[in-house]
């Protein structure tokens, strides 16, 4: 009962250092490109940084479609984007859309493109903007994937969710959602690493050409 007492006193420090583990935050100086790869967008976050830093461009990803995307049912990610910051007055040459090929929705995917985007402008530093309970997997990925100099390049900035943080996550049902998932995620990576397969955009009139073709 004593040490059930002291946990129950040191609860708030206890749970926030544990969320903690979950966080890298790399405070520097603003970098001339910012990117969002976590499909949560946080738009407003980086408007606010074009905003305060007028020679900030923006990195779009666009990836191969989804089949609705293909079909004209849904806009893509990148034209998704591109709304939003326009409404939010950032548009025209301050955001650029880098097509690279691979499967959308997938942080694999995207951090390596954002590695072949960092391969072809080998002078720049850019922030990257993500969920604050996802930026130490964020960066467990950059690691892992692009060499060290390029990964150097990448300046975190943890986005916390308008809810909570790690100072009061365990008040909220999604909090604790959020945590749960953070450490499960960041413990397949760490374990598992890379296993997404390679992608390959499927064309259906090509497969039902191939099967007529077949004997």
């Amino acid at each position: 009962m004593f040490l059930a007492g002291i946990l129950y006193l040191l609860r708030a420090p206890l749970l926030t250092g544990l969320a903690r583990l979950l966080i890298v935050d790399e405070p520097g100086s603003p970098t001339a490109w910012v990117v969002a790869l976590d499909g949560h967008g946080h738009y407003e976050q980086v408007a606010q940084l074009c905003r305060e830093h007028p020679d900030t461009r923006v990195l779009l990803i666009r990836l191969d479609p989804t089949r609705l995307e293909a079909l004209a049912h849904l806009p893509s990610g990148a034209e998704v984007a591109q709304r939003d910051l326009d409404r939010r007055g950032i548009q025209g040459d301050r955001v650029v859309v880098f097509t690279a090929s691979g499967r959308p929705n997938n942080d694999w995917v995207e951090v390596r493109c954002l590695g072949q985007w960092l391969a072809e402008n080998p002078d720049v530093q850019i922030t990257l903007v993500c969920d604050r309970f996802r930026s130490r997997h964020k960066r467990l990925m950059l690691d892992r994937l692009l060499p060290p100099a390029d990964a150097a390049r990448v300046r975190l900035w943890p986005v916390a969710h308008p809810w909570y943080d790690e100072t009061n996550w365990w008040r909220r049902k999604e909090g604790v959602l959020d945590t749960f998932n953070g450490f499960l995620g960041l413990s397949y990576t760490w374990i598992c690493g890379d296993t997404s397969d390679r992608w390959q955009s499927w064309d259906p009139d090509a497969y039902e050409r191939s099967l007529e073709a077949a004997p």
